[in-house]
């Protein structure tokens, strides 16, 4: 076994001094950096080729909380994703970090101001341009996000393909990797085709259409559709949903919807787990509130309801849908 750019081996870490604290952080940060691999701590190396482990010997859970704060402490983003996993070797372990690709973005170690990246088994430091070219300022993604949104509802307008006679609800995720130079464009695939999660039933083959591939859930009606989910060739996510709630004798289902809401973004999530690791910028809205007279009178004063743009690690950020289902409560006569 021999250390490359997704696989370190330290002999021991020196979480005390401030040296060793140092070498720790330059290490997680040229590696989230480059992204994804393990630092294994408890193994000696000669020229980075696996020789022996040499256990740790203390309490392993102080271990483990130690080195997970000094890295949180030090570390510019937060990385909020790494993980700690251990394994028995005589009488100690040995711990394994794991540092998953936290997306396309530049790290900076804090106690040093020093950018790095992994090249093979060796920290380099990024130049300026180089970490220059690693952020996209959040203000692209949300006005990508909101750019996106109004491109496919002008289409669906156009081609009149969604249900007009209700509230909807409207979805647009932009993927860091959408900037990524170089990256494939989204393809359903072949033989196995990939589907995509409708809101109001089960899933259903993503199609071919302008700029990426889309899935319908038609009704009789006119025979137009109370779900699109849109996937643009650069990986963006677009959906649009018709009667998100509804009224159900005297009562509008408004808190009905924000309980289905977490596993619909879970089901879209589904779609890209091997494909997007994020960060991801999700907008989301509830428009046409008085297009259903039964609704519009829970929403006096409100046609609708509008959230910012957030920045998330993950398209089923619970926090994310949780924050949307409060204010669209608070928007209604129920709040």
């Amino acid at each position: 076994m021999v250390e490359a750019a997704n696989l370190d081996f330290k002999q021991r870490v020196d979480l005390d001094g401030d040296r060793g604290k140092t070498k720790l952080v330059d290490d997680v940060v040229a590696m989230l950096t480059a992204g994804p691999g393990y630092l294994v701590i408890g193994v000696a190396e000669e020229k980075g080729r696996f020789r022996h482990f040499e256990p740790i010997r203390e309490d392993r859970d102080a271990f483990e909380r130690r080195l997970t704060s000094v890295l949180l402490d030090n570390i510019d983003p937060r990385p909020l994703r790494l993980s700690m996993s251990s394994f028995e070797v005589d009488d100690g372990f040995v711990a394994v970090l794991h540092v998953p690709w936290h997306g396309r973005r530049a790290f900076q170690n804090r106690i040093t101001g020093g950018f790095l990246t992994r090249t093979g088994a060796r920290n380099t430091p990024l130049t300026r341009d180089e970490v220059r070219a690693l952020f996209t300022p959040e203000e692209r993604f949300a006005r990508d996000a909101v750019a996106l949104w109004e491109r496919e509802d002008a289409r669906c307008v156009e081609r009149k393909l969604m249900q007009e006679d209700g509230p909807t609800f409207h979805l647009s995720v932009i993927p860091e990797e959408r900037y990524e130079a170089g990256r494939p464009a989204f393809h359903r695939g072949t033989g196995a085709l990939r589907g995509a999660p409708l809101f109001h039933g089960r899933g259903t083959v993503l199609q071919a259409c302008q700029d990426g591939y889309e899935a319908l859930e038609l009704t009789f009606r006119e025979n137009r559709s109370i779900t699109r989910v849109f996937v643009d060739s650069d990986w963006s996510l677009y959906v649009q949903v018709v009667h998100p709630f509804h009224a159900d004798h005297e009562r509008v289902t408004v808190r009905d919807f924000g309980k289905a809401l977490p596993g619909y973004m879970a089901a879209l999530a589904d779609m890209f787990r091997d494909d997007l690791h994020g960060p991801f910028c999700v907008a989301m809205a509830v428009r046409n509130l008085h297009r259903n007279p039964k609704v519009g009178s829970v929403f006096t004063n409100i046609d609708s309801i509008v959230a910012r743009p957030e920045m998330v690690d993950r398209i089923d950020d619970p926090g994310l849908s949780e924050r949307f289902a409060d204010a669209l409560v608070r928007g209604s006569r129920y709040g």
